[in-house]
This record gives C-alpha cells, sequence and structure tokens, in this order.
C-alpha cells in the first residue's frame, strides 16, 4: 500500500462470501467502517475494506508478531520481566479504554 510516497507493509484479513451471510457481511462492513476512524497507538488502524471480489478483504495496520494472545503463547516461557508484562497490559488497557471512551466493545 502506498501513501505520499511510502510504502506502508499491511495485513488483509479475508472471508469467503461463500461462508459468510449476509449479515455477516453487512456486520464486517459497518465494524470495519466505525474502526477506520480511531486511531490510537495501541490500536490496530483499519484502512480500508475491499468487496469488489471473494473473499471480502479488509486491509488493516501490520503488527509484527500476530496477536497479543499469539504472541503471549508463542513465548510463555520467554517473558518473565515483571515490567514488561506491565507494560503490555497496561498497553492494552489504554487501547480498551480508548475504544470504550468511543462506545466501542472489544471482543475476542
Amino acid at each position: 500500500m502506498k501513501r505520499k510516497n511510502d510504502v506502508i507493509e499491511v495485513a488483509v484479513k479475508s472471508a469467503k462470501t461463500a461462508t459468510l451471510t449476509k449479515e455477516g457481511a453487512k456486520e464486517m462492513m459497518r465494524e470495519a467502517r466505525m474502526m477506520r476512524h480511531y486511531l490510537h497507538p495501541n490500536v490496530v488502524q483499519i484502512y480500508g475494506v475491499a468487496l469488489d471480489d471473494d473473499p471480502i478483504m479488509i486491509v488493516m495496520e501490520l503488527v509484527r508478531g500476530g496477536s497479543l494472545h499469539h504472541y503471549l503463547k508463542k513465548n510463555a516461557g520467554k517473558i518473565n520481566d515483571i515490567e514488561r508484562l506491565n507494560n503490555m497490559a497496561s498497553s492494552a488497557a489504554w487501547g480498551l479504554e480508548y475504544l470504550h471512551s468511543r462506545s466501542c466493545i472489544h471482543r475476542v
């Protein structure tokens, strides 16, 4: 993806329309439209949605290492520094606080 002569690495989530109900597709679009307006260092940014072909794709900020859940599971035995764990928990809490301040509820 390019923005003002810069190249940005992105992540793309996809959903095949065959497995997605009409209501599911509407919900996905509504959520993406809402999320693209959220700008916070602890919330993944949504850049846009591609609906033209199957699968439907959501283009978003690339987070190296994947989700926090995946990272913690993969590195469970390696992370034992309390300060680092507190930093991760605080960062997640700040992101959730930002979303909640905008009447958005995070779900897994």
